[in-house]
């Protein structure tokens, strides 16, 4: 079960070490987005919700993905760097 967002949290990186720290956050209470810098692999990670290298790996619906890293930290109480 997944508790209600209490806080914001922007991850600058979504790669393998990223999205493992973008989903336990997600699952201890954070709003989540990722800001990865590459926008052809953030419209794939959106549209796919997968992390290729790692079979199986869903990302979650609530969790936002950008590629604007202005868009990312905005509102965010804290900041994870992978």
């Amino acid at each position: 079960m997944v508790k209600k967002k209490e806080y914001k949290a922007a991850v600058l990186g979504a790669g393998s070490w990223g999205l493992t720290l973008g989903n336990v956050l997600y699952e201890n209470g954070a709003d989540v987005t990722f800001w990865e810098f590459d926008s052809n692999q953030a419209q794939q990670l959106q549209k796919t919700r997968e992390f290729p290298p790692q079979k199986g790996y869903k990302i979650a619906a609530a969790i936002k993905i950008n590629d604007s890293l202005n868009d990312a930290v905005e509102d965010a109480d804290m900041i994870g760097v992978c």
